[in-house]
C-alpha cells in the first residue's frame, strides 16, 4: 500500500499520450507523476508482521481498517496508535536516450529518501444489547502516503563516451490522502458478526518538479522547466464486513464500495524556453475510486499459532478522471485513456504468528510475504511493475498495554520508458525520450500500541457523566 514512486519513475505513459495531448489537459499529464500504488491494506504492525493478512483476524483496535466486522469481538474499550518510517531507495541502470540515432547512454544514477508519520489513531468502545456485543469506533487513517524527494542527476554521453549534456530531475511531493472514519460492529449470532464504516476522504498534496539540461561541451546551453502544482480530493464511501468465527476457524470478508471524489488541482509553471506551450490555472475533475473485494481466512489449530490468507480484487480498470470541461470524456486515472489497458488487479498476502508465554508476558512472533501488483504499467517496454515483500514482526502483551512491532521489505525491478527533455516539455512535447531499468527497495518499520480499559464501570460512569450528567445524591 502507499506506493509513492510513481512520482520518481518518470513518466510511464506518455509516449502514448503524445497521440492525445489536445484532448487531455496538461496539467493533468503532470498530474501523472503523482500517481500513488492504491491497492487497499489497513493499518497496524501486528496486521503487517503477518504479511498484511487481517481480514479473517481483525480482533483488535486496528479491525475496522482491514474488516470493520472484527470489531464485534472486542470486548473493552481500546485505543490504538499506529506510525510508520519508509526508507526508500531507487537505483536507475543502463538508460539509453533515443534523441539521436544510435541511441546516446545516459549514466547511472539513484535517489533515496525517508519519512516518519502517523498511519492511524482510533478509540473503540464496546457494549452489548440483549446479550449481544456491539461496538463504535472513530479512527483516523494516513490511507496514502504521498512524500517523495527525488534529487536525480546524471549525464548523456555522445558517440565516444564523452559527456556532452549534464541533466537534473527534482521531484518533492509532500501530503497524503486521508480518512475520518466512524464504524459500527454487531454481534448477529455466536458465530456471525457484521460492520459497517462510513469514511470521509479528504487529500491534500503539493508537486514540486524541475528538469533541467546544461550543456557540458557547449556550456552556453542552458534550457529549464519548472512547476508546481497543488491537488485537493473529498469524497465518502462505506466499506462493509462480515465474519464467521469456529473454535479453530474464522472467515471474514470486505466490500469496499465505489464512490466519486471531488479532485481538483492547479499548476504553475515556469521556462526559459523561447515560445513556450506551457499551462497554468486551474482544473476541476471528478475521480470515480472503483470497488474493492477481499476475503480472508484465519487458521488456529492451538491457542498459540495462527496462519492467516487475504486475497483482494481491486476493479482500477473503472477508475477514471472526468473533467468539468465540455465536452467531458472520462479517462482512466492510471494510464489517461479513454479505452483503457490498466488491469484489475489481485493482492495476495499470507502469514503466520506464533505466541510465547514467559511469565506474565505473551511475546507473539510473526512472519509473512506478499504480492501486490500495482495498476500502473509502462506502454513503453510492455512490463508491470510486480512487487514482492517479506514481512516479520514481534510484540509483547501485559495486562492493559500492548506493543507490536514490524518490519516489511518489498522490491521491485522493472524496464520503464521515462525522462521528458525540458525543451520537449515546454514545446508541449509528451514523448518519453529514454528507456532503461528501474530497482526500487522499500522498507517499511511499524509500530503500534493498543491500551485497552479493563475497568467497564468507570466507562459506563464516564459516559453518563458526559451525555447524562452526575449522579444524583
Amino acid at each position: 500500500m502507499r506506493y509513492r514512486f510513481l512520482v520518481l519513475l518518470l513518466p510511464f505513459f506518455w509516449d502514448t499520450l503524445a497521440s492525445q495531448a489536445e484532448n487531455i489537459p496538461f496539467g493533468q499529464v503532470l498530474t501523472f507523476e503523482s500517481r500513488t500504488h492504491f491497492n487497499p491494506v489497513g493499518a497496524s504492525a501486528r496486521a503487517i508482521g503477518m504479511g498484511g493478512a487481517f481480514i479473517g483476524v481483525a480482533d483488535d483496535a486496528t479491525a475496522a481498517s482491514f474488516n470493520p466486522a472484527g470489531l464485534a469481538q472486542l470486548e473493552y474499550p481500546e485505543f490504538s496508535f499506529v506510525g510508520r518510517r519508509s526508507s526508500v531507495a531507487i537505483d536507475y541502470t543502463g538508460f539509453a536516450s533515443h534523441d539521436q540515432v544510435p541511441d546516446l547512454p545516459l549514466t547511472d544514477s539513484a535517489v533515496s529518501f525517508d519519512q516518519v508519520n502517523l498511519d492511524f489513531v482510533s478509540a473503540t468502545l464496546p457494549f452489548e444489547i440483549y446479550d449481544h456485543n456491539i461496538a463504535v469506533q472513530v479512527s483516523f487513517q494516513d490511507v496514502f502516503d504521498l512524500y517523495a524527494d527525488s534529487r536525480r542527476d546524471f549525464d548523456e554521453l555522445d558517440e565516444r563516451g564523452d559527456r556532452e549534456f549534464h541533466l537534473t530531475e527534482r521531484a518533492r511531493q509532500q501530503g497524503g490522502i486521508h480518512t475520518v472514519s466512524v464504524s459500527l460492529a454487531g454481534q448477529v449470532t455466536s458465530r456471525l458478526s457484521v460492520g459497517w464504516t462510513v469514511n470521509y476522504w479528504m487529500g491534500d498534496w503539493t508537486l514540486d518538479g524541475l528538469y533541467r539540461e546544461t550543456g557540458i561541451q557547449k556550456p552556453t546551453y542552458d534550457e529549464y522547466v519548472s512547476f508546481r502544482q497543488t491537488n485537493d480530493l473529498s469524497g465518502w464511501n462505506h466499506n462493509f464486513g462480515i465474519m464467521l468465527r469456529y473454535a479453530h476457524l474464522r472467515i471474514g470478508g470486505v466490500i469496499r464500495t465505489p464512490f466519486d471524489a471531488h479532485y481538483d488541482y492547479s499548476i504553475e509553471t515556469e521556462t526559459n524556453a523561447e515560445d513556450p506551450e506551457l499551462p497554468f490555472g486551474k482544473e476541476r475533475t471528478s475521480l470515480h475510486w472503483p470497488l474493492s473485494i477481499g476475503t480472508g481466512v484465519l487458521v488456529r489449530p492451538t491457542d498459540k499459532f495462527s496462519v492467516a490468507f487475504d486475497i483482494t480484487r481491486t476493479w482500477w480498470s473503472k477508475a477514471t478522471l472526468t473533467s468539468a470541461r465540455e465536452p467531458a470524456e472520462p479517462i482512466n486515472f492510471f494510464d489517461l485513456r479513454d479505452v483503457t489497458t490498466t488491469p484489475n488487479t489481485t493482492q495476495v498476502r499470507g502469514g503466520v504468528e506464533y505466541i510465547l508465554v514467559p511469565g506474565s508476558f505473551l511475546i507473539p512472533l510473526r512472519f509473512g510475504a506478499f504480492s501486490d501488483p500495482p495498476p500502473a504499467g509502462d506502454t513503453g517496454t510492455g512490463e508491470r511493475q510486480s512487487f514482492r515483500g517479506l514481512t516479520a514482526g514481534f510484540g509483547a502483551k501485559r495486562g492493559r498495554l500492548q506493543i507490536d512491532f514490524a518490519a516489511e521489505y518489498r522490491v521491485d525491478t522493472t524496464r520503464v520508458r521515462q525522462f521528458i527533455e525540458p525543451d520537449s516539455i515546454a514545446e508541449g512535447i509528451v514523448s518519453a525520450g529514454a528507456t532503461g531499468t528501474v530497482d526500487v527497495r522499500d522498507l517499511r518499520m511499524y509500530v503500534s500500541a493498543i491500551y485497552r480499559i479493563q475497568n467497564r464501570t468507570a466507562v459506563r460512569d464516564f459516559l453518563r457523566f458526559l451525555f447524562v450528567g452526575p449522579r444524583k445524591k
